[in-house]
C-alpha cells in the first residue's frame, strides 16, 4: 500500500516549522515507516538545521528536496 503524508508550516522561525511539520507528520504516519521524503522551502530558511532535525526524526530514508525563491 501506498500512502503520502503532505504537512506544512506557515512559521517563519526555521526551528519552530520543522518541528511542527515533523509533529503532523508523525501523527499522520500513526506508526509507519515513510520510505521517501519530498522537501521544499524557502531560500530564507536555515536548511542545515530543517535537515538535521527531519533526519532525527525519519533517518536512513530517501530524501529529495528544492527550494522556492522570491523571483
Amino acid at each position: 500500500m501506498f500512502k503520502a503524508v503532505v504537512s506544512h508550516s506557515n512559521d517563519p522561525d526555521s526551528l519552530s516549522a520543522v518541528e511542527e511539520v515533523l509533529q503532523e507528520c508523525t501523527n499522520s504516519f500513526a506508526g509507519d515507516i515513510p520510505k521517501a521524503r519530498i522537501i521544499f522551502a524557502a531560500i530564507d530558511f536555515e536548511h542545515s538545521l530543517i535537515l538535521q532535525q527531519i533526519d532525527q526524526a525519519f533517518s536512513g530514508i530517501e530524501l529529495i528536496g528544492g527550494y522556492r525563491s522570491h523571483l
